[in-house]
């Protein structure tokens, strides 16, 4: 069977124009979508929104299928930005007489064009055209601040850690910023507060953003315009420029002036790859919503401790009136509270293992004396398997460890913990080269629905049934003694 992929291109083409022209609905896949005859016409620098849109096409997306299906609309002029340059596209709302559609994502189509993506699908005959476009302007302010905070951090990035610092990949949305750079060692936490007081000192001074167009022809052998994608920039580019101490070609959107950002805080460090590391941080009223965010965790850190230990001291409480500022702060405290708590926690176990400890060695003394006093010289080795009942968790190394002082022996201990049937072997130096503790072990542990093994020298094993415990004893001593030639 032979296909005629040509002819199938062509039939697939004429399929789309028709659709097009008719302004009717088709399915398409994404990598075949081209747009429509007409250019899409970017007025989001200036507007986030657009009263009286003419030009307008619908589309569905196969991919989704069925109820979950998403509108592809082609519309100009726009005000939403396309998902491009590290920047995420923007969300809103497509308005006419009568009905209304929420833009769930911007992208750009494989032709070029401008895509809206709708929560649904929109039947062409439902649109009565002009239709009215909104940009969700908060969410927007949020984005730009972090691209205009993206390129501050860039600037005083080059300032403290050298010219070799170069932008290799972003993220730039509207909870947070992500920066990746060429740089060959972590940060310090000296040159991070550097860097966020010189991102301070510029939002604070309020300095302006100014977006220019310029041809790239002209801008190319500037050196005080950062660029670093060569051969990626289009015939006209756009300088975006912060007060004059930081210059980059960049087709996103920007606040308008630093002031505008709020406080900026770096988040987080990190290592992403050989030579490249990672800075992220929240602007504005994202900080806000960060630092509420990690209250809540913290929250969950607290509850976990006071289960551990009640009475543990309760972290410090949001007034409900701090600045983003004041809540950053308060986060910082906080994490110094739990550090603490956390710390004396620590210590808290330790002495209790301590005295823990401190506690079965005393027992192990008595018992130790008591056991010793009624093993069995198996040819010239003493031999002692015992049945210590109920035993603290660690109890039975414990002993074993205070008995082997004692001189040379053979030794098999078994208890019960809980639901647990502990046992632990030993044999010391001489003993070990006539019988091996993990084959004791191993041929006790059946007894009790277990398993275990260890050294020559030192086993141990748990199993599950205490009513196998006197087969068990009775196992390890058939060992001892085949080993001891008895």
């Amino acid at each position: 069977m032979e296909v005629d992929g040509a002819g199938f291109e062509k039939a697939m083409e004429e399929q789309r124009q028709r659709a097009r022209k008719s302004q009717s609905k088709s399915t398409i896949l994404v990598e075949d979508a081209k747009g429509p005859d007409w250019p899409t016409h970017f007025t989001g620098y200036e507007k986030s929104e657009e009263g009286k849109v003419e030009k307008f096409e619908v589309e569905v997306l196969a991919e989704a299928g069925g109820e979950e299906a998403k509108g592809r609309v082609y519309l100009s002029p726009t005000p939403f930005y396309a998902e491009m340059g590290g920047q995420v596209g923007d969300t809103g709302w497509i308005e006419w007489d009568g009905g209304k559609v929420k833009v769930v994502a911007t992208v750009k189509g494989a032709g070029g064009a401008t895509v809206h993506v709708t929560e649904r699908v929109i039947e062409t005959k439902e649109i009565k055209l002009p239709v009215k476009v909104k940009v969700d302007a908060e969410r927007r302010g949020r984005i730009e601040a972090h691209h205009t905070a993206t390129h501050l951090l860039h600037w005083a990035l080059r300032e403290v850690c050298g010219a070799g610092v170069r932008q290799k990949g972003s993220y730039v949305g509207p909870d947070r910023l992500r920066f990746d750079f060429s740089h060959l060692r972590g940060l310090t936490e000296e040159e991070l507060g550097k860097i966020e007081e010189m991102v301070g000192s510029k939002t604070k001074a309020n300095v302006e953003v100014v977006c220019t167009e310029r041809t790239f022809a002209e801008v190319k052998d500037d050196s005080t315009i950062l660029q670093f994608f060569g051969d990626k920039y289009g015939a006209t580019v756009r300088v975006v420029d912060i007060g004059g101490f930081s210059k980059e070609l960049c087709g996103g959107t920007h606040a308008k002036a630093s002031g505008l950002l709020g406080s900026v805080k770096i988040i987080a460090e990190s290592a992403i790859a050989a030579g490249v590391r990672r800075i992220e941080a929240v602007a504005g009223v994202a900080l806000v919503d960060w630092c509420r965010e990690e209250m809540k965790k913290q929250e969950e850190k607290w509850a976990a401790l006071e289960k551990k230990k009640a009475g543990t001291a309760r972290l410090s409480i949001e007034r409900g009136k701090e600045t983003p500022e004041e809540l950053w702060d308060l986060v910082k405290k906080r994490d110094l509270e739990l550090g603490l708590a956390e710390g004396a926690m620590r210590e808290g176990d330790k002495q209790a293992a301590k005295d823990r400890m401190a506690e079965m060695q005393k027992r192990a003394e008595q018992d130790g004396k008591d056991l010793w006093a009624k093993g069995t010289i198996l040819s010239g080795i003493k031999w002692l398997g015992a049945d210590m009942g109920e035993v603290p968790n660690g109890y039975l190394p414990v002993l074993a460890d205070r008995l082997k002082r004692e001189g040379e022996v053979v030794l098999f201990l078994i208890g019960k913990e809980g639901g647990k049937v502990p046992m632990v072997a030993l044999c010391t130096a001489e003993a070990a080269k006539r019988v091996q503790a993990g084959k004791i072990i191993q041929a006790a542990a059946v007894e009790v629905g277990g398993k275990g093994g260890g050294r020559p020298d030192m086993a141990q094993g748990s199993g599950a049934d205490a009513t196998g415990i006197g087969k068990a004893l009775a196992a390890a001593e058939k060992v001892v003694k085949a080993g001891l030639e008895v």
